[in-house]
């Protein structure tokens, strides 16, 4: 296309945000834990178990059982932007 042809569009005025603040929403799904052989990817079916110990119990049976030593674990939660007048009630 010419640049002849182009049509500048100023941006828009920035609005100030509103007052928010994040928070760990529950409501629709806890948060789901996750762990994983970092050699092979193997690992226990994630879980919304909050028992850490269960999970490091399958990380030293796959020491034994295959080795490897590094894991990753992660836990998965969902925020929600809630209005800052909605969290001081």
């Amino acid at each position: 296309m010419p640049a002849d042809h182009l049509v500048t569009v100023p941006a828009p005025e920035p609005s100030a945000p509103p007052d928010r603040v994040l928070v760990e929403d529950a409501s629709d799904c806890p948060a789901v834990h996750e762990t994983e052989c970092t050699t092979c990817g193997e690992g226990p079916e994630p879980t919304v178990c909050q028992d850490v110990a269960v999970r490091h119990l399958w990380c030293a049976e796959h020491v034994v059982r295959a080795g490897h030593t590094g894991f990753l674990a992660l836990r998965v939660g969902l925020l929600r932007a809630v209005a800052v007048y909605e969290v001081r009630r």
